[in-house]
């Protein structure tokens, strides 16, 4: 018998190890003692970084996307149950913990022992009875126990914070040491305690209607979706580039119309959607411009509809 699991074991170690040389090759940089269970769909990109001991679980139907450059400190523990994303340039220091359904922006740091879950007990839906069977009443009539949890670009989440179920987390956020979230929290805010409140505001977020990719002040309206990694452009005068989807800050009270400078590639034709409209841009500097559909909306979402990424250097409503 003995012998029987000391071959499982040694079986089970070798078939880790090809299994981590196949990533190492794909240009993720695993160390050899982390094991990666996935049935689902495990994406990363080079330079993606895990360490030590870490535990990546992804069942059948499931998915965890690492972003370019991420970093994962060792004993962290990622498993998703629908969608783990952390995006471009995030750091997340030892003993983390993320499970279910969560969405982390780009260039956020966790410290150590962070929890974030997008599940949770039920223990009220019938108080006198185990809450074990609770879970399973709840998961028999076929209702959601998962709730997702959102943390937008450039967050700091304090040592030993727990984030729970259906909380978003604005752009900018930090959340201090030994804090529990449990509501959602506003952009560039500063929130500690349990459960946490705010203390003061990392700067006045107050979307302008205007904006420039050549005012480093204006940075935090370039909301989401942007190349904005620890290193500045080098030129910003060519816009920030953009992801396939991207969101800019801008208030627009009193306006109908939104509009765009930007830059593309010389010879690639690129069209923008938004909110249902499309424009082609038909120059190597183009200048787009659709009808605000929500005058209340200060968030503004669009999509390029090809293949090619585009810089956007100024934007402003009108």
């Amino acid at each position: 018998m003995n012998n029987f699991i000391e071959k499982l074991i040694q079986r089970n170690y070798v078939t880790n190890l090809i299994r981590n040389g196949v990533y190492l090759l794909k240009g993720l940089r695993l160390h050899p003692s982390t094991r990666i269970y996935s049935q689902g769909e495990f994406r990363y990109y080079r330079g993606t970084t895990i360490g030590e001991r870490c535990i990546v679980t992804v069942p059948r139907g499931a998915a965890v996307r690492l972003g370019h450059k991420t970093w994962i400190n060792h004993d962290t523990e990622i498993s998703a149950e629908r969608e783990i994303i952390i995006g471009d340039y995030t750091t997340v220091q030892s003993r983390c913990t993320f499970n279910g359904d969560i969405r982390i922006g780009k260039s956020c740091i966790f410290a150590a022992n962070v929890f974030i879950s997008s599940g949770a007990h039920y223990f009220s839906l019938k108080p006198y009875d185990l809450i074990q069977n609770q879970d399973r009443y709840r998961t028999a009539a076929g209702a959601p126990q998962d709730s997702r949890v959102v943390i937008e670009d450039d967050c700091w989440v304090g040592v030993n914070s727990v984030v729970m179920p259906g909380c978003k987390i604005g752009r900018g956020v930090v959340v201090g040491a030994n804090s529990i979230v449990t509501r959602d929290i506003e952009p560039y805010t500063v929130v500690a305690g349990a459960p946490a409140v705010a203390l003061k505001k990392r700067l006045q977020f107050a979307p302008p209607e205007e904006i420039s990719a050549e005012r480093a002040t204006d940075m935090p309206y370039f909301y989401a979706g942007f190349s904005q990694n620890n290193t500045l452009d080098k030129n910003p005068s060519h816009g920030h580039v953009t992801a396939k989807i991207f969101s800019i800050a801008l208030g627009c009270a009193g306006k109908t119309q939104i509009n765009l400078e930007l830059e593309k590639p010389d010879d690639q034709p690129v069209t923008i959607g938004y909110m249902g409209a499309s424009a082609k841009l038909t120059d190597k500097v183009s200048i787009v411009s659709f009808k605000i559909v929500d005058a209340k909306l200060w968030k503004h979402d669009f999509t390029t509809l090809d293949a090619a990424r585009v810089s956007i250097k100024r934007a402003w409503v009108s």
